[in-house]
């Protein structure tokens, strides 16, 4: 009787897994919506976008568009245009909470923000970025800085140095120099 149950649950389990990777395949048509397309200033009426594997396949006439099978398909008096980036970001700070730092992202990702470049760097974001890339957020593609240099973080060029091993090392995605004039006693240096 164990075994019974055993093998159902099992085969339960397999035929979901089956169905969640089916939907995950499944194709998205973005049919008979206006598109703008950023080429020039026209709204592009009545287009079919076709979405395979998380990639635009096609775009163009609706009626010219071959449906994928088993496509789902969303149709409507819908506006499609690419996403926007956002290239000063602020992602918020750890202290304030793991789920403030989410929301910020979703927020950014419901205004068709897709792209951000964070410019607060800390170590947390580089956990976001890499959550954000694996889907397990809901997150615009993240571009992160580490903690800016500054004349209040730096104190000598050997030191700057470091902090750029350091951030390099860390895999921050670039540098956040601020635009605070200081030379450094016995130097030439300027930072």
């Amino acid at each position: 009787m164990v075994y019974r149950l055993f093998l159902v649950v099992l085969f339960s389990l397999l035929s979901l897994i089956a169905q969640i990777t089916a939907l995950m395949a499944q194709p998205l048509v973005i049919h008979d919506v206006h598109v703008l397309s950023m080429e020039n200033d026209q709204i592009l009426d009545h287009q079919t976008i076709i979405v395979e594997d998380g990639i635009i396949r096609w775009v163009g006439d609706a009626e010219d568009a071959e449906m994928p099978l088993n496509a789902e398909v969303a149709n409507g008096n819908f506006y499609v245009m690419p996403g926007l980036s956002e290239m000063h970001a602020h992602i918020p700070q750890p202290g304030q909470g793991e789920q403030v730092m989410k929301d910020a992202l979703a927020l950014y990702l419901s205004q068709g923000i897709t792209t951000i470049r964070g410019m607060l760097g800390h170590p947390a974001h580089l956990d976001l970025r890499d959550q954000a890339a694996a889907g397990e957020i809901d997150s615009p593609r993240i571009f992160t800085s580490g903690p800016s240099f500054s004349g209040g973080s730096v104190d000598s060029p050997e030191q700057a140095r470091q902090m750029v091993r350091q951030q390099a090392d860390a895999a921050y995605d670039l540098l956040n120099p601020t635009c605070q004039e200081r030379v450094f006693p016995g130097s030439e240096a300027r930072f």
